[in-house]
This record gives structure tokens, C-alpha cells and sequence, in this order.
């Protein structure tokens, strides 16, 4: 498999563990993207703010929140070229998972 598919993987069941409401944004695997996993934030969590939390724990994290109207609600996970390693999905989730519970 891939590594941006195993990224993907990694990443939607990363936050599917930590649970509280964060998850997959899109929900069927299969119509996921490979190179990013967008997930979407608890309800009454700003997913702007917390992303900004969740780098000034770990600034090497590929995340962003998602844009216009999504940036209240949605997280992008990059899992491409240099963060196509399970290594840097784990640690994105680990960090976000953090923050979210800060």
C-alpha cells in the first residue's frame, strides 16, 4: 500500500480513537483523498484555534484548518511527499489529540 494511502488509514483511525466527537470529515474511505485526511472537529470546538494549539505543541505537525467556510469545523491532515510517513501521522494525531483535550 502506498504511503500517503496508509497516511490516510492512520489517520482517519488516529482520530476515530481519540474519539470526543473528532473524526473523519468525509465519511467512506473510499471517497477520501490520498494525500490529505480532512477530519471534523467536536461540536463547539473552533477547529482554527484548535489547530493553533495543537502546533505550538508540535510546529512540525502538517496540519491546517480547513478554509472559508470549513474553518470552523475542519482539520487537514497532509500525509504527502516528506509527511507520507506513518511516523508524522501518529505524531499529527498524538498532538492533536492533546490539544483537544487541553
Amino acid at each position: 500500500m502506498p504511503s500517503t494511502l496508509k497516511g490516510r488509514r492512520y489517520a482517519r483511525d488516529g482520530a476515530l480513537a481519540i474519539g470526543g466527537g473528532l473524526g473523519p470529515y468525509v465519511r467512506a474511505l473510499r471517497d477520501a483523498a490520498p494525500v490529505a485526511t480532512t477530519l471534523r472537529v467536536p461540536a463547539g470546538t473552533d477547529a482554527t484555534a484548535l489547530v493553533a494549539r495543537t502546533l505550538a505543541l508540535d510546529p512540525s505537525v502538517p496540519l491546517v484548518a480547513g478554509g472559508g467556510a470549513l474553518a470552523m469545523e475542519m482539520i487537514r491532515v497532509n500525509h504527502y511527499g516528506p509527511d507520507a510517513d506513518p511516523a508524522v501521522v501518529a505524531r499529527s494525531v498524538a498532538a492533536l489529540g492533546t490539544a483537544l483535550s487541553e
